[in-house]
């Protein structure tokens, strides 16, 4: 495979679970090509190790605590990572960066690593997304598809009828 789309977070603390929230609706409102993967990756990172060995690209959508509004998008690549690494920001920003650090030991580290963060509202106890963070969970959406497209993987709407993608995996 070559891109991972990996959700992190708690679909039951509100808006913690947003990333995998995005991935879901990523999987019902796009197809992909086969080369693309959308992965719930809950609240382990370091349990996705064995899916992500072998990507050239991964982008991770998780809550971000940046201290921004809630539903405040931000956008991290690359070097910017290791920056945002050293603040306390996700739940589980330690898993995946053990999880990416164990990939730069074995030797498998992608050509790319994006975060999409998004700010939230409410780690209370609940299943839903808080409006303004659903609204964000919109707008994530909206940068995973265009940066797809940047690296040549277009997705296509479900609603102009394109054939089903077997390697596309939306979460049930």
């Amino acid at each position: 495979m070559a891109v991972a789309v990996v959700g992190l977070g708690n679909l039951l603390l509100s808006d913690e679970g947003v990333g995998v929230h995005v991935v879901q609706r990523l999987g019902e409102t796009r197809r992909f090509p086969e080369d693309v993967a959308l992965i719930d990756g809950g609240t382990s990172a370091i349990d996705l190790l064995d899916q992500l060995a072998d990507v050239q690209h991964i982008i991770f959508i998780d809550a971000a605590r940046t201290g921004g509004m809630p539903g405040h998008v931000v956008e991290l690549q690359d070097a910017q990572l290791p920056v945002w690494f050293r603040q306390r920001m996700s739940p589980h920003q330690i898993g995946l960066a053990d999880l990416l650090a164990t990939m730069r030991l074995m030797d498998c580290v992608p050509d790319s690593v994006t975060l999409i963060g998004i700010e939230p509202q409410s780690m209370e106890l609940g299943t839903e997304l808080t409006p303004v963070v659903e609204a964000a969970a919109a707008e994530a959406a909206v940068r995973v598809v265009a940066k797809l497209a940047a690296l040549g993987f277009p997705a296509i709407s479900r609603g102009e009828g394109a054939r089903a993608v077997p390697g596309a995996m939306p979460c049930a």
